[in-house]
């Protein structure tokens, strides 16, 4: 076996470890969407999509840190072009996970027709 691809791979599976609450999270939340999707179906798709979102962004955030990074190492980028690269994929993983929030913040609220149904403590 290659050592470039263990050591890919243990970092890989190192940053997913250390992901796993977060992961962990979102499994429940999967769970809460499924076993509420007849009752409220709206929210339920909301939160999948944002779920969803928020998973492609770790994984692409995976696969850029395990994958991309040593890879423009490797074909002799310097500091500075990795260091470009990395801020562009922080703000592409920024935006994915702003795009996330913004969609359980309408799970949440937006779909409340009269607010004063709901019921005051």
């Amino acid at each position: 076996m290659d050592l470039d691809f263990q050591a890919s791979s243990l970092s890989l599976v190192t940053s997913c470890l250390g992901q796993s609450p977060l992961i962990l999270v979102w499994l429940a939340g999967l769970f809460l969407v499924v076993t509420r999707w007849e009752r409220y179906p709206r929210v339920s798709l909301f939160l999948l999509i944002a779920i969803l979102i928020e998973f492609v962004a770790l994984i692409s955030s995976l696969f850029f840190a395990v994958g991309l990074i040593p890879w423009f190492y490797q074909q002799g980028w310097g500091a500075g072009q990795i260091g470009t690269a990395v801020a562009a994929s922080g703000v592409f993983h920024s935006i994915l996970s702003a795009v996330a929030w913004g969609l359980v913040i309408f799970a949440a609220f937006g779909w409340r027709d009269n607010p004063k149904s709901e019921v005051n403590l």
